[in-house]
C-alpha cells in the first residue's frame, strides 16, 4: 500500500481555491436544485482548513515568541489591508444594499462596527474577519491548553451552529433553546456566518499542520468517499424530516472537509499560472456577492420581470472576468490594487 507524506505547497492548492470560489459564486447566484446546494457548502469551511493549514506551517516552524508574534501580527495586517481595500472599493454598493445610515450617523457607525465584529460590511467579509479571529484566538489559546481541549470547544460551538442550522427543527419547540438562540442573535448576529463557526475548521487546520505523520493514500480516499457517502445520507435525512431552517453546516463536513484537503494533498497536479487563479479566487470571493446585491437592487427598483438566476450568473462571472483582468494588468502601475488578493 503506497504511502505518501502530506506536501505543504503547490499548484494545486490554488486550483482548489479557484474552484472553491466559483462553488461560492454558484451558492450565491442559486442556479442549482435545492438538492445539490449542500454540496457547496464546503468551500467555506476548506478555505478555513487551508488558511489555518499555512498559516500554522510557518507559526510552528518559528522557535521564538517574538518571531512568532511578528509572524501573528503579520497576518492580521495583511488581511485587515484586504479587507480595508474591499471595504473601501465596495462602500457605494454597501450603502446602496444596507440600511446603515436609516437611523442617524451614530446609529450608522455602530451598526458598521458590529457588522465588521459580528458578521458583514460588505457581502461576504465576515469570512475574513472570523479568520483573523479565530486564528488568533487559537494561537493564544494553544500556550495554555492542548489541541485536544482546543478542538473539544471549537466541536461544542460548532455544535451549537449545527443546531442553529441544519438541526433547528429538532430544537425549536424548547423554550430555553429558542431564548438562547434569539437572545444570542439580537445582541452578536448569526453564530454560523461569523467568528464561532470559524473555530472549528481553523482547530483542523492546525491539527493538519502539526500532524505530519505518513498517511496511506488508499485509507484516505477509503475514508473520503465514506465521508461522501455519510454526507448524502444526512442530507436524505436532514431533508426528509424537514430539519433545516438553514444549510451552512453539516456533521458530515467535519469529516468531508479536511479529507478533501488531505487528499488534494497527496497528489501532484501541474497548473498553469497557479498565481494568477490564486489572485482571481480572492477577488471574485471578496466582491461576487456585492455585485450580485447591487444587481438584484437594480432589478427590483428598474426591470418589470425577474431576471433568470441564470442570467444573474453570466452577468457576475462576465463582472469578475472584467475586475480581475483588470486589477491583475494594473496591479503593478497601481500599487494599492495589489491590497485586493
Amino acid at each position: 500500500m503506497k504511502k505518501v507524506i502530506l506536501i505543504e505547497n503547490g499548484e494545486k492548492y490554488d486550483l482548489l481555491k479557484f474552484v472553491l470560489a466559483i462553488f461560492i459564486v454558484i451558492l450565491h447566484c442559486k442556479i442549482l436544485p435545492s438538492e445539490l446546494v449542500p454540496i457547496l457548502r464546503i468551500a467555506v469551511p476548506t478555505f478555513f482548513i487551508m488558511s489555518s493549514f499555512f498559516f500554522f506551517m510557518k507559526y510552528n516552524s518559528l522557535n521564538d515568541d517574538k518571531e512568532r508574534k511578528k509572524a501573528i501580527w503579520h497576518f492580521v495586517k495583511r488581511n485587515l489591508k484586504l479587507y480595508l481595500f474591499w471595504f473601501i472599493l465596495l462602500l457605494p454598493i454597501s450603502l446602496i444594499t444596507k440600511d446603515w445610515f436609516s437611523h442617524g450617523v451614530v446609529y450608522g457607525c455602530v451598526k458598521i462596527t458590529h457588522s465588521f465584529l459580528c458578521g458583514s460590511t460588505f457581502a461576504a467579509s465576515w469570512y475574513i474577519t472570523s479568520l483573523i479571529f479565530s486564528v488568533v484566538s487559537i494561537c493564544y489559546l494553544s500556550r495554555t491548553i492542548s489541541n485536544n481541549a482546543l478542538f473539544t470547544i471549537s466541536l461544542f460551538i460548532y455544535i451549537l451552529c449545527l443546531c442553529d442550522t441544519n438541526y433547528y427543527h429538532l430544537f425549536e419547540r424548547y423554550e430555553l433553546f429558542k431564548t438562547i438562540r434569539n437572545t444570542y442573535h439580537n445582541i452578536f448576529g448569526v453564530p454560523y456566518t461569523s467568528f464561532p463557526v470559524a473555530l472549528i475548521w481553523t482547530s483542523i487546520g492546525k491539527f493538519i499542520a502539526e500532524n505530519k505523520k505518513q498517511l496511506k493514500l488508499n485509507l484516505l480516499n477509503k475514508l473520503l468517499i465514506a465521508s461522501c457517502i455519510a454526507f448524502c445520507i444526512e442530507q436524505y435525512i436532514i431533508e426528509h424530516y424537514r430539519l433545516a431552517i438553514d444549510s451552512d453546516c453539516n456533521i458530515s463536513m467535519i469529516f468531508l472537509c479536511p479529507l478533501l484537503f488531505l487528499v488534494l494533498s497527496k497528489h501532484n497536479i501541474h497548473v498553469p499560472k497557479p498565481l494568477v487563479l490564486r489572485k482571481a479566487s480572492i477577488i471574485i470571493y471578496c466582491s461576487h456577492l456585492s455585485i450580485l446585491n447591487l444587481l438584484i437592487v437594480i432589478e427590483h427598483n428598474y426591470c418589470s420581470q425577474i431576471t433568470p438566476l441564470h442570467c444573474n450568473f453570466a452577468i457576475i462571472i462576465l463582472a469578475e472576468v472584467i475586475l480581475v483582468t483588470f486589477i491583475l494588468i494594473f496591479s503593478n502601475k497601481i500599487p494599492i490594487l495589489k491590497y485586493s488578493y
